[in-house]
Formats: structure tokens, C-alpha cells, sequence
């Protein structure tokens, strides 16, 4: 059984079209010629700001049978927002604006929402960290089914690039095990970048986290602090990163042997595109590299 069979081609727009982000019309018009070529079947996108704008993506999922996983850490952190805020006030706001972009969200046709969990507070605020992550997620969680969308969370690296409260693989799971016992609408986005930063074995990390994964991010990333480039920096696949193809390939093989019978998970490449004038090559880079990672046979 080869990977493509199990495992979904998504395209994650902000990151492949990052130069486009502050045009929307011209953003849609290269969504629009990417996902022509036929292989995308899920796009993760920025929150549209215009109505317009929303009409269109709409009507592209629509014409090419594309689901639409709409990501808002953009809106909430330029809002100084954060869904793990140990401040009440902090965590009431942050959970109107969250309900308001799953309007948003449904608006423009998505049926997931994603977000990132914020800063970490320091180890001694942790647990009450988790205690308002937890009720965020609750929260905007009954608001998203309102609405039709699944939420997903996207744990970062904590002490080392992105600094984010979620997090470890064990503690994301744990949450979101809490979660599930009264809002099933929350999953996991799992990303590489982030578990290897971590200093987590990623397989494992995998195993763990896939009862709640909800879409996976082949993200690269220098792991030693001493080099310039160390960090989550969205850098293409390969060295000097640690994410080569046979490393992704080992990621796709083991979420597939963890899906249960007739599920299938999206797959993206995460890797950002700096200038317009280099957009349709990065693209095409990505999409080729995750062609031949499916097109490999499931190793068990």
C-alpha cells in the first residue's frame, strides 16, 4: 500500500504564497493555479479579511472539491491574544474573538479552525496555564460544532525557538484527552519542526499524539543551537535541517500504521517562500518533494 492511499496532499497557502499575504485577490489567484494541477485536496489558509474575499475561497473549494482548514494565530496575535492565558479577562477576550473568526471560518467554507496555544507562562504557571487552555478550547469548541468546524491545536516548541506553553507531545495529549471527554470536535496539528525541537523522538511522538492528530506539518529545522540558523525558521526540506525525505518518510509510513480502518490524514510541506519572484519554484519543490513521499510504499 503506498502512503498516497491513506495519507491527504494539502497545501498550506501562507506559507507556499507568504509574499501574497497582504493581497487577497492576487493571494486566491495562486491558490487558484496550484491546486489546478489536481493534486492539493485541502487547503490551510489565512482567515480572508474581506467578504470578497470569503466568496471566493468558497467558490474555488467548491469547483475543485477542496476542504479548507482556516488558521487564525495571525488575528489573535496581533490582538495580543492567547488561549492559555492565566489572566481571566485575557482568556474572555480571547474566546469571543476565537467564536467570532469560527463565524469567519464558516463563512468561508472551512471545516477546521487552527490555532497555537501562546507563550509559555514559566513552569510555576503551568498548571493554571492548562486549566484556561483547557476551558478555551471547551469553549470555542461548542462554538465551532455550532458552526461545523473541528478545531485543531498546533503544540510549538517550548524552550528553544517559538517558546510556546504547548508544548510537549505527553502534556498536548493530555490536554486534549481532557478535552475530549465533553468537546470530540478538537484534534491535533502534529509538526516535525516543532517535536524535534523538542528533543522528542518523532516516531514516538507520532504514536502517542495519533489518537488526536487531526493533520500533519513536514516541517525542517537546524536543531543545534550553536548554528545561525537554528530554530523553526520554515527553511526548505533537507540539509542543513534535519527533515530529509527518508525522515518524512518514516513520519507518513508511521501515521498510516496508526489510522484506523478507512481514515485518512492530510499532509502538507511547511516551507515559506520569502520572494514573489521564487514563489511558483518553491512550490513546485514542495509539491514534488510530498509526490514522492506518498508515492512510496508503506513501511511496516
Amino acid at each position: 500500500m503506498k502512503l498516497k492511499e491513506r495519507l491527504t496532499p494539502a497545501l498550506l497557502v501562507s506559507e507556499s504564497f507568504f509574499p501574497l499575504l497582504g493581497d487577497e485577490v492576487r493571494l486566491l489567484d495562486a491558490v487558484e493555479r496550484a491546486v489546478d494541477s489536481g493534486f492539493y485536496t485541502r487547503l490551510e489558509i489565512s482567515a480572508m479579511k474581506t467578504r470578497q474575499g470569503r466568496q471566493r475561497l468558497r467558490e474555488i473549494a467548491r469547483r475543485y472539491g477542496l476542504q479548507i482548514t482556516q488558521w487564525i494565530t495571525n488575528d489573535l496575535n496581533e490582538l495580543q491574544l492567547n488561549p492559555s492565558a492565566v489572566e481571566s479577562p485575557l482568556r474572555e477576550k480571547t474566546i469571543a474573538k476565537m467564536r467570532e473568526l469560527a463565524e469567519v471560518a464558516a463563512d468561508s467554507g472551512a471545516d477546521r479552525m487552527a490555532f497555537i496555544s501562546g507563550r509559555d507562562p514559566g513552569a510555576a504557571m503551568r498548571q493554571e496555564a492548562a486549566r484556561g487552555l483547557t476551558q478555551v478550547m471547551c469553549a470555542v469548541a461548542e462554538k465551532a460544532m455550532d458552526c461545523g468546524l473541528t478545531l485543531l491545536l498546533e503544540p510549538l516548541d517550548r524552550g528553544a525557538h517559538k517558546d510556546n506553553f504547548i508544548g510537549p507531545t505527553p502534556e498536548a495529549v493530555a490536554i486534549l484527552r481532557e478535552v475530549h471527554q465533553s468537546q470530540p470536535n478538537v484534534l491535533l496539528s502534529w509538526d516535525s519542526a516543532h517535536v524535534a525541537l523538542n528533543r522528542e523522538d518523532l516516531q514516538m511522538s507520532l504514536a502517542l499524539a495519533m489518537p488526536y492528530v487531526g493533520q500533519l506539518h513536514l516541517a525542517n529545522a537546524v536543531l543545534e543551537r550553536e548554528d545561525p540558523q537554528f530554530g523553526d525558521w520554515h527553511m526548505p526540506m533537507g540539509q542543513p535541517g534535519f527533515l530529509t525525505e527518508e525522515t518524512a518518510y518514516a513520519i507518513g509510513s508511521c501515521a498510516v500504521l496508526h489510522l484506523n480502518e478507512g481514515e485518512h490524514l492530510g499532509i502538507t510541506v511547511e516551507s515559506r517562500c520569502t520572494s514573489e519572484h521564487e514563489i511558483w519554484e518553491r512550490e513546485d519543490q514542495n509539491r514534488r518533494f510530498l509526490e514522492r513521499v506518498l508515492e512510496r510504499e508503506v513501511c511496516l
